[in-house]
C-alpha cells in the first residue's frame, strides 16, 4: 500500500473511533435524561409540584448528598419517592427550592 494510502487509513480510523466515542455519549446521555424525566415525573405526582419546581427540588437533593442527579434519579424510580422521604412533606419539599426565580406562590 502507498504511504498516502496507509496516512488515509489512520485518518479514517482515527475519525471512526472518535464517531463511536460521540454516539456512546449520546447513547448515555440519552439514558440519563430518560431516568431524570422519569424521576421528575414521580416528584411532580407525589409532591404536586410542575416540572420545574420537581427539577429544581432533584438538584437541590442530589447537591445535598453530593450525588449525581442520575444517581438520584434511580433512587427515585427505585423507591417511588425522594430519600429520606418519610422525612419530606409538601411543604418540606417547597423549602428545598432555590430562592430566586422559583418561590414557593408561583
Amino acid at each position: 500500500m502507498c504511504d498516502d494510502c496507509n496516512a488515509d487509513v489512520r485518518t479514517l480510523r482515527m475519525l471512526l473511533a472518535d464517531q463511536v466515542e460521540v454516539i456512546e455519549g449520546l447513547r448515555a446521555a440519552a439514558r440519563t435524561r430518560g431516568r431524570i424525566g422519569q424521576a421528575i415525573g414521580i416528584v411532580r405526582g407525589r409532591y404536586g409540584l410542575d416540572e420545574s419546581r420537581a427539577f429544581a427540588v432533584l438538584a437541590r437533593v442530589a447537591s445535598r448528598r453530593e450525588i449525581k442527579m442520575n444517581a438520584l434519579a434511580l433512587d427515585v424510580i427505585a423507591t417511588g419517592s425522594l430519600p429520606e422521604a418519610e422525612t419530606y412533606q409538601p411543604r418540606d419539599v417547597v423549602a428545598l427550592l432555590p430562592r430566586r426565580g422559583l418561590d414557593a406562590s408561583s
